[in-house]
């Protein structure tokens, strides 16, 4: 029996993201799937993982949505993910160019995005919605700092990616030093204890939650978890309660990442709303939410209630990354044998 036939369009194809989603792919044998990946630097691995790559602008650039969608005519792309925050919101901007084009773009509406993006604005939703988040205020370089009590916080208010411009303060001094002639910050209160991510799957309309693994960050590196481990079950239940409330009320589509810590006394805050996938998804596969498989589900007719009926999540599950290598000599590409014992 031939299997439903579908083609995926990645970008960002030199991250961690990108090959998260390849692997999800790679480990599902419902469907079909010819892979293409895009990138600005031709120099990556996941082009050597996919069946296609294109080298592209930047997702800055104004030609940028044109690009993408001579490429989804060339390929005749079923599904594009985004993965690279400083294109998101020309491409929401265009989502009815692409739905025309046959393409389902998954990205969230101009609506989520005001909130996703700029962090005080998160923040405010997060209050009016009666989700527990860190106290935050705008950090603006001429601010009145005399009250702030410290350690706090800061980080960008629009445009951060991966714990760039991340910063503790610990007096008035390094809070002006950073946001001199910088208005483009909040400052939160200091929260301390463990951090955590929710990888979230939503129907196509974003009406609906349909999964969630909600895993600790043990250990970090320039913003990406090399290690991880789920959450237990009863602070797991509770975040969820908080994840379906801020998925379905910002309808969010298909894939998504929110983030956030526990303290000592294990109180949730909810900190970041990302509207795509994480660079640690891979965890979440193998935990039992591959949710490119089950997005694919859903764009072959499959209801929520049935995907969502499938899945199990194991709670057990633990992860330690690694550096991997490819070897690339002309038209050969290699890598090392497995090493598991």
């Amino acid at each position: 029996m031939n299997k439903p036939q579908f083609t995926v369009l990645i970008e960002g194809a030199g991250t961690a993201t990108c090959i998260s989603l390849l692997k999800g792919l790679a480990v599902q044998d419902e469907f079909s799937v010819r892979t293409v990946v895009i990138d600005m630097d031709d120099s990556n691995a996941g082009r050597y993982m996919a069946d296609a790559f294109y080298a592209t602008v930047g997702s800055k650039d104004d030609a940028y949505v044109d690009t993408v969608l001579d490429i989804c005519a060339k390929e005749k792309v079923d599904l594009y993910i985004p993965i690279i925050d400083y294109g998101f919101r020309k491409l929401a901007a265009a989502k009815t160019r692409f739905a025309e084009a046959g393409v389902y773009l998954m990205i969230a509406d101009d609506a989520a995005m005001d909130v996703c993006a700029d962090k005080y604005n998160t923040y405010l939703f997060f209050k009016e919605n009666n989700i527990p988040t860190a106290e935050t205020w705008e950090a603006v370089s001429n601010g009145d700092f005399s009250s702030v009590q410290y350690p706090v916080f800061i980080k960008p208010r629009t445009d951060g990616r991966a714990s760039l411009d991340v910063y503790v303060i610990n007096n008035e001094e390094e809070l002006r030093f950073h946001t001199k002639g910088n208005d483009n910050y909040v400052m939160q209160q200091l929260i301390v204890g463990r951090e955590f991510t929710v990888d979230c799957l939503s129907s196509l309309d974003g009406t609906e939650l349909v999964g969630a693994v909600v895993r600790e960050r043990t250990e970090t590196k320039a913003g990406v978890s090399v290690k991880s481990r789920m959450v237990e079950p009863a602070l797991t239940e509770i975040i969820s309660g908080y994840i379906k409330t801020i998925v379905e009320t910002l309808k969010i589509p298909g894939i998504c990442n929110i983030q956030g810590f526990i303290d000592e006394n294990n109180n949730v805050y909810i900190s970041e709303i990302n509207p795509r996938s994480a660079g640690t998804h891979v965890f979440s596969i193998q935990a039992g939410l591959n949710s490119i498989h089950r997005l694919l589900q859903m764009k072959h007719g499959l209801s929520p209630e049935l995907v969502r009926s499938q899945i199990t999540i194991n709670p057990n599950l633990k992860m330690i990354r690694f550096w991997d290598e490819l070897f690339i000599d002309g038209e050969t590409t290699s890598t090392w044998p497995p090493l598991l014992k």
